[in-house]
């Protein structure tokens, strides 16, 4: 189905001389912009019905369709980001910058945030030494509850068949806390091991293999080890800021 509004923007028709209107200018220059009619309130219910118009065409396209649409908008507005950025400009006497990150790129990661939760959603990133999928399915039993996938690619061989991919694994929240807890837990209690480095990527090996292949597991671990060294780090930076911070404030 198309979404159809009447008259469009290219159909509305120029105030005619003795109508009133309003005159827009460009706020950096005082250059004029733009006239347009000043609607009494059968004009402005007119505007109102064609909105509602395109409202119910709007809902009548379903879900993805309603997606696909948006994510087209977003590719046209990067596409045309220069003109969009001048026409901001132009109408609000705003910087370039400003223009940018305040409207153009706000309205653009909007509709990311949409896409991104949004059922289903699939991503594309590469990990550390590897490329993976994350995607968030509908449970078909409740829909406060949904399915996350974690997907882990391979590259398709240089010679012969592409191998049958691999059967799924369903592992369990309270299988997720225990492997997670159990792990670092063990790298806590070990005496002389900084950090449990080592411990707890065994242990976490160990437990997971049991429901992922060693590759998998022995790439999570690792993966855990550098967000735990990440966040380290900048719990370190924030509490050295604050001290300089108060030490310098003293007389």
């Amino acid at each position: 189905m198309a979404i159809t509004t009447e008259p469009t923007l290219s159909e509305v028709p120029d105030p005619a001389p003795s109508a009133a209107v309003i005159e827009t200018s460009d706020p950096r220059s005082g250059a004029p912009l733009a006239v347009v009619p000043d609607l009494d309130a059968a004009g402005v219910a007119a505007a109102v019905a064609r909105a509602r118009g395109a409202a119910a065409a709007w809902a009548a396209l379903g879900f993805r369709a309603r997606t696909e649409h948006l994510l087209t908008v977003r590719d046209r507005m990067l596409d045309r980001a220069e003109e969009l950025v001048e026409v901001i400009c132009a109408e609000t006497g705003k910087q370039r910058a400003e223009a940018v990150t305040t409207e153009l790129m706000a309205v653009a990661e909007t509709i990311d945030s949409i896409e991104y939760f949004a059922f289903p959603n699939t991503f594309f990133f590469r990990g550390l030494q590897f490329p993976m999928v994350y995607r968030f399915l509908p449970s078909a039993h409740s829909v406060d509850e949904c399915t996350f996938e974690l997907l882990f690619l391979r590259h398709p061989p240089t010679d012969g068949p592409v191998p049958p991919p691999a059967e799924p694994v369903d592992i369990g929240i309270a299988d997720r806390l225990f492997i997670t807890s159990a792990s670092w837990l063990a790298g806590f209690v070990v005496v002389g091991v900084p950090g449990g480095i080592g411990i707890r990527e065994s242990v976490f090996t160990a437990l997971a293999g049991t429901a992922l292949t060693p590759g998998v597991a022995v790439s999570l671990a690792l993966a855990s080890r550098v967000v735990f060294i990440a966040v380290d780090l900048v719990g370190a930076l924030v509490a050295n800021i604050i001290a300089r911070t108060e030490q310098s404030a003293k007389p």
